[in-house]
């Protein structure tokens, strides 16, 4: 869905020969507008990684994630605090990004580029906030400060928002969830 062609499974935005295809993403940015990837998963998580970089295959979290970091993409909200390393966070410092790690540090952003990431793998199920709180912003939050933010661009925008929660507790049979 991120690149509009049949892929093998596993692959995230290459063709069945490896080749690195255009995504969604990449496409809005030569057209000079914004882009966005909100999602409660982790940010290298398939749906996300597929709209915003490219790999062989969606285990490699590390060429995910570095490329993202040089994707250029406006915004990136999702778990995954693991996954930045100090020579991450000076690569996304020295790229102007802004670097939000909970929902009052989320809320002050007032424009981009932003890279927030707020749990360490995924963000915090719905469910097991009720009884317990918590400083990771919500889907809804993410997605309002992106919209928010990504509006601001005369040139519009393109935002690709999951809801993984949905998805992770149906893998684990986890009504509640």
């Amino acid at each position: 869905m991120s690149c509009g062609a049949l892929t093998y499974n596993g692959a995230i935005s290459v063709d069945v020969d490896r080749r690195p295809m255009l995504t969604f993403g990449e496409w809005a940015k030569a057209q000079n507008r914004a882009v966005g990837i909100v999602t409660t998963d982790i940010i290298t998580g398939a749906t996300p990684a597929a709209f915003s970089a490219h790999a062989e295959n969606r285990n490699q979290t590390d060429a995910l994630i570095e490329g993202q970091i040089g994707s250029g993409i406006d915004l990136f909200l999702g778990g995954g605090t693991a996954l930045l390393t100090p020579e991450r966070r000076e690569a996304l410092k020295a790229r102007g990004y802004a670097l939000p790690d909970n929902a009052q540090a989320l809320e002050a952003v007032k424009q981009g580029p932003v890279f927030g990431l707020f749990g360490k793998n995924l963000l915090t199920p719905m469910v097991a906030r009720r009884n317990a709180p918590c400083a990771e912003p919500t889907l809804r939050e993410m997605s309002a400060k992106a919209l928010e933010l990504l509006s601001q661009d005369p040139d519009g925008f393109f935002l690709m928002i999951e809801g993984a929660q949905i998805d992770k507790g149906a893998h684990v049979h986890d009504l509640a969830w």
